[in-house]
C-alpha cells in the first residue's frame, strides 16, 4: 500500500485484469477524516515512454464521512 496525509491507497493479490483491448485496475482507497466532505476522483493513463497520454479525466465523486 501506499499513504500519505489525505488517503491510503492498497490492492489485493490480482489487482490487474487484462481482456482483449480492456485494462482493469482494482484499487481500495481509504481517505483520513482530514480530508472529509465531497472529493472527485480523476484518473489519466499513459504508455510507458509518455508518449501516448489521455489526459486528466473526472471519473467519479466520493463523500467521505
Amino acid at each position: 500500500s501506499l499513504s500519505n496525509s489525505q488517503c491510503t491507497v492498497s490492492w489485493g493479490s490480482a489487482p490487474v485484469n487484462a481482456s482483449g483491448n480492456n485494462l482493469a485496475l482494482t484499487l481500495n482507497i481509504t481517505f483520513t477524516a482530514a480530508l472529509g466532505g465531497n472529493r472527485v476522483i480523476y484518473m489519466a493513463a499513459r504508455d510507458v515512454n509518455e508518449a501516448n497520454n489521455t489526459d486528466w479525466h473526472s471519473m467519479g465523486t466520493w463523500t467521505v464521512q
